[in-house]
């Protein structure tokens, strides 16, 4: 009887051995996937309010479109990293199938980000890459000495639409200021680094590699082979909507094409457009109805009060339709303080940041 006893207590004191190592582990390796794949503790402060200016660049004092002013930015960063952690919740939730971890650089004393993504098919290995926290811009090892030309990764994307005729002096001049073709030369702009490597622009062969075609909203796109299922969920939301609304309805029949992959840098600027990564979308309609569509046509005409313009005298999409967008994880640049009404953007991070992961 005695052997069989201790038999048990051995089985017993292996179970509890198994349960302190797992603590153990977790404990030890508490920064790694568990911290992001599970809920961390949100910050309830407000994340810094970079301005959402699209494809532009921003310098001293800026107006966000949320219908906020506020004075130059501050890093996305707290002591304990936390902040951090929930930014990088937002990024695994909005890209399931890539890996974030993160690993303290004491001698960069910053936060190393390993993005992993599995084999694809494509080849035998994954593909890893590690990113510097650099108060939210995600930068490689050789560009922190840099970091002031970066905007973070993450930012405010309102949720409603703010409507020009609550705008003050002070917001509108920032604006114009914001817009200036200096600002745009040489202000700090989009990191596209982390980017580059989700979708792999690091050049025009890597990234037309992942490009394909597909029809949208009845009109030929070339985009990215990531994005091709959201827009058939939105594609396939947005026919629903026609079925039931007139207006949905006038706006698919007045489409003219949806004009995507273009590889580029941006106007005005030296960085790449978001187009260049096959993620975007602009869709232009047949007639604009004597409306306007986009800032910089706009700022042609109205070079002193082109943000004043009301919103009833620009062309837009549905509601419902920029509903259908947003739900899919793409913004829209109709919200930006320069704005791009024909715009979509696929950026589910920003979705989950400024909408879900609260």
């Amino acid at each position: 009887m005695e052997r069989p006893r201790r038999k048990r207590e051995d089985i017993v004191a292996g179970i509890w051995l198994l349960f302190l190592i797992a603590f153990l582990s977790g404990r030890i390796f508490s920064a790694g996937w568990d911290e992001f794949s599970a809920s961390p503790e949100f910050i309830g402060t407000a994340v810094q309010p970079k301005v959402s200016g699209g494809e532009s660049p921003a310098s001293g004092e800026l107006f966000v479109p949320g219908g906020s002013f506020v004075a130059g930015p501050e890093p996305l960063t707290e002591e304990d990293g936390s902040l951090s952690v929930r930014c990088l919740a937002c990024l695994q939730h909005a890209y399931p199938d890539i890996n974030f971890a993160r690993s303290w650089d004491p001698g960069e004393e910053d936060w190393l980000v390993t993005v992993t993504i599995p084999a694809d098919g494509r080849g035998p290995r994954a593909r890893t890459a590690g990113f510097y926290w650099a108060g939210g811009s995600l930068l490689p090892a050789e560009e922190l000495g840099n970091r002031e030309d970066y905007w973070p990764v993450l930012y405010d994307y309102p949720r409603e639409l703010a409507d020009p005729a609550d705008m003050t002096e002070e917001e509108r001049e920032a604006i114009k200021a914001f817009s200036s073709t200096e600002n745009r030369r040489d202000g700090a702009g989009s990191s596209m680094f982390i980017f580059d490597f989700i979708y792999q622009s690091d050049t025009r062969g890597h990234l037309e590699a992942h490009l394909t075609r597909i029809s949208f909203l009845r009109h030929k796109a070339n985009v990215h082979e990531r994005i091709v299922a959201p827009l058939a969920r939105v594609e396939k939301r947005v026919f629903e909507l026609a079925n039931a609304d007139g207006e949905v309805a006038a706006f698919l029949a007045g489409l003219k094409s949806n004009d995507s992959y273009l590889w580029r840098r941006i106007a005005g600027t030296k960085r790449k457009s978001f187009h260049s990564l096959g993620i975007a979308l602009d869709l232009l309609p047949k007639s604009q109805g004597g409306k306007h569509i986009f800032w910089s046509w706009a700022k042609e005409r109205h070079p002193d009060d082109w943000m004043l313009i009301p919103l009833k005298n620009r062309w837009m999409p549905p509601a419902s339709v920029i509903e259908a967008f947003e739900a899919e994880g793409f913004i829209w640049g109709g919200k930006w303080s320069i704005w791009d009404n024909m715009h979509f953007e696929y950026h589910p991070e920003l979705i989950e940041f400024n909408y879900r992961l609260q």
